[in-house]
């Protein structure tokens, strides 16, 4: 049985929730859908309550948000199931036999599977979204033919209650960023199998170019808590950012990107805000931020 497990904070999951229930129902395997309310307004907790009266689906409201590793952890024990679908709330379903394919998958002799995510092919016409966009499209979407993620992520995941047990969600920082990667590395060190399908969820949930940056900026803050605890050649294995900064270092290069920052730091702003925002640009940047936290006298 598949539990499928769903924080939200402060979004509508109406839609979402329904296409999960009408999906259950279609294929006829036991299952349950537990929504979970991380602290979100009053408002979003109305939005959502009627969901509680469609089938397979317990929906349960905390008042005060509980962070994002803590509600993975009560929602895991709130769950009946021997497998755990983990899905943001900000997904949207990109095919009617995604709960299909995860049962499918289950079949077979693996401890997780990974769907992925994918973003919309246009850009928004929101110019204050494109980076989010831009960046997730080409770091982070299923490609058509992809055979693997470009790295372990838990929008959307399933995996053994058993081995969920064993996992810690706690990267050691605070808020947003690299909980993918200490997921990914816990897996890796106790040689749970994990297998990617091609069942992506569509992301829809894309962050102005000022809130982006600045949760880019908090995940920079946990990889430098996380290189504390995790062995540098690990963590550049699941870190490309991490790798250059190694390289870097290795050659004594980490002023030259503090240099051509200092000189372009002006351009490189305007650019991450503008309609045309440079991926390559956005590299140097969260690269010199680094370079600035976790090696400041370089």
């Amino acid at each position: 049985m598949i539990s499928v497990l769903i924080p939200v904070f402060n979004q509508d999951v109406n839609i979402l929730v329904a296409r999960l229930s009408a999906g259950l129902s279609y294929i006829g395997q036991a299952g349950e859908i537990i929504v979970m309310e991380d602290g979100s307004a009053p408002a979003y907790q109305q939005i959502n309550s009627p969901i509680a009266t469609l089938p397979f689906v317990r929906y349960i409201a905390h008042a005060q948000n509980q962070g994002r590793a803590r509600i993975r952890q009560l929602l895991a024990t709130a769950a009946k199931g021997e497998w755990l679908l983990f899905l943001d709330g900000d997904s949207e379903l990109c095919r009617d036999n995604f709960l299909r394919q995860y049962y499918e998958a289950i079949q077979t002799n693996t401890g997780v599977v990974v769907g992925g995510r994918t973003y919309s092919p246009a850009p928004p016409g929101d110019c204050t979204l494109r980076l989010h966009w831009k960046y997730g499209s080409a770091r982070e979407g299923r490609r058509p033919g992809d055979q693997q993620q470009p790295a372990f992520m838990t929008n959307n995941f399933l995996i053994e209650a058993q081995y969920f047990n064993q996992l810690s969600f706690d990267t050691g920082g605070e808020g947003y960023g690299h909980e993918d990667t200490w997921i990914g590395i816990q897996l890796e060190k106790a040689g749970i199998p994990v297998r990617y399908i091609d069942n992506p969820v569509l992301h829809a949930g894309l962050e102005k170019n000022t809130v982006f940056i600045s949760k880019s900026e908090n995940a920079l803050h946990n990889l430098h808590q996380l290189s504390a605890r995790v062995p540098g050649e690990v963590l550049a294995r699941h870190v490309k950012l991490f790798r250059m900064y190694q390289t870097l270092k290795a050659c004594n290069g980490l002023w030259v990107v503090k240099g051509v920052y200092k000189l372009l730091g002006s351009y490189i702003t305007r650019n991450l805000h503008s309609c045309h925002p440079s991926l390559t640009l956005f590299d140097l940047y969260r690269l010199q931020y680094f370079i600035r936290l976790h090696d400041p006298r370089s």
